[in-house]
C-alpha cells in the first residue's frame, strides 16, 4: 500500500493547499488529490517539487509497505455489518470476511444521525491458517493506514444513508477485532 504525507506534512507546517500551490505551480486539485490519497498517479517532477519546497525527502512524503488490503464489499443492515476484503502480500491473495456490530443514533432534531459505531470480529473459518496472514497485515499496519481503511468504511456507510442528513457534529467510533491488538 501506498499512501501520501501530504496532509500531514502540510498540518505540521501549518500550510494551506492554496498557498503551497500559489508558491510551487502545483495545481490545487493535484495538491487535494495526494492530501486525500485519491491520486492515481504522480509525476517526478511533482514529487521533487513537493521535496523541495517543504524540505523533505520521497520517504517522508510517501509511505510504503508490502501489503495491499483492498474492501471488496461492505453490507450492513440494522445492526450487523460485513466487510469482504482481499489481503495481498508476499505475491499470495487471500479473501476474508469480517463481521460486527453496527449502531447509529439519531439526534434530537431528528432525522440527522449524529453518531455511528462499528465494531469488528473476525468470521473464523474451520480451517482458519490463512486468518494469521490477516492479522499480521493488519498488525503491520501504520496508524495512517488503518485510519484510511476505517475512512473508507464509514464513507460508504454514510453514503448508504442516502437522503436522510448526517450532523455536523458526527461523532463515529470504531472497534478492530481483539485479535488485530490495535
Amino acid at each position: 500500500m501506498i499512501r501520501c504525507n501530504l496532509a500531514i506534512l502540510l498540518a505540521e507546517r501549518n500550510l494551506k493547499i492554496t498557498k503551497v500551490s500559489k508558491d510551487t505551480g502545483v495545481s490545487r486539485t493535484t495538491l487535494t488529490s495526494l492530501s486525500n490519497n485519491y491520486s492515481q498517479g504522480v509525476q517526478f517532477d511533482t514529487i521533487n517539487t513537493l521535496c523541495k519546497y517543504l524540505k523533505v525527502t520521497p520517504e517522508q512524503l510517501i509511505s510504503y509497505i508490502p501489503v495491499d488490503i483492498t474492501l471488496d464489499k461492505i453490507d450492513f443492515n440494522n445492526e450487523n455489518i460485513t466487510i469482504d476484503l482481499t489481503v495481498d502480500k508476499d505475491n499470495k491473495s487471500n479473501k476474508y470476511s469480517i463481521s460486527g456490530n453496527f449502531v447509529f443514533t439519531f439526534s434530537y432534531s431528528y432525522p440527522e444521525i449524529d453518531y455511528i459505531s462499528i465494531s469488528l470480529n473476525l468470521i473464523k473459518p474451520f480451517d482458519n491458517k490463512g486468518y494469521e496472514t490477516l492479522i499480521e497485515a493488519f498488525k503491520s499496519l501504520p496508524i495512517t493506514f488503518l485510519k484510511d481503511i476505517e475512512n473508507k468504511i464509514f464513507s460508504k456507510v454514510i453514503s448508504s444513508f442516502g437522503d436522510t442528513s448526517i450532523s455536523n457534529s458526527l461523532i463515529w467510533s470504531f472497534k478492530w477485532p481483539d485479535e488485530f491488538n490495535l
